[in-house]
């Protein structure tokens, strides 16, 4: 009887959303998370459904509880992490997600894509040479060029042109 109740709200937040009626899902997938404690995508999804209204700290809340089920396999729980760096970063809490991304590659093995997503948090923070640093272990030349040079005008605007010809030089070598 709970799988045909799951099935059912879940069937109504699919067709709502597929309506363009995000209110509709949403109201199903709170309805089904409220039944069924157990279903992680459904959180997931109201998860994404909350941040997708900008209400982070109802997106984040979620996903720290989910984190703290000792239940979780490591690919749910690595999803989970991955999307709470995405709450981070829309939220604008910069240095959050920074943090969290770090801990998932402290945590697993990292793939190309977690290293270009720390670059591009680190660059969108500021924290270039950290940007720098990762675009490198991702193996983007194009990128490690690009932080080169914003690096080198960044030198060059507070008048050290020695050490911005330096930059520049070592983004020519790296295209």
């Amino acid at each position: 009887q709970e799988d045909n109740v799951t099935e059912s709200q879940l069937g109504k937040a699919v067709l709502a959303l597929v309506r363009n009626d995000s209110e509709s899902a949403l109201q199903s997938l709170v309805h089904l998370v409220n039944k069924s404690t157990e279903n992680i995508d459904a959180y997931m999804a109201l998860s994404n459904m909350y941040r997708e209204k900008g209400w982070f700290n109802r997106s984040i809340d979620i996903r720290r509880r989910l984190l703290s089920r000792s239940i979780l396999r490591p690919h749910q729980r690595r999803a989970i992490m991955l999307e709470m760096v995405k709450d981070y970063e829309h939220a604008g809490l910069l240095d959050r997600a920074v943090s969290a991304m770090a801990a998932i590659l402290d945590a697993t093995d990292p793939t190309r894509q977690d290293y270009e997503m720390l670059a591009r948090l680190h660059e969108n923070a500021g924290q270039l040479q950290s940007a720098y640093e990762y675009w490198k272990k991702a193996g983007n030349t194009e990128y490690q060029a690009y932080v080169r040079v914003e690096l080198a005008r960044n030198e060059y605007l507070t008048g050290n042109e020695k050490v911005a010809r330096k930059f520049l030089g070592q983004a020519l070598k790296l295209n």
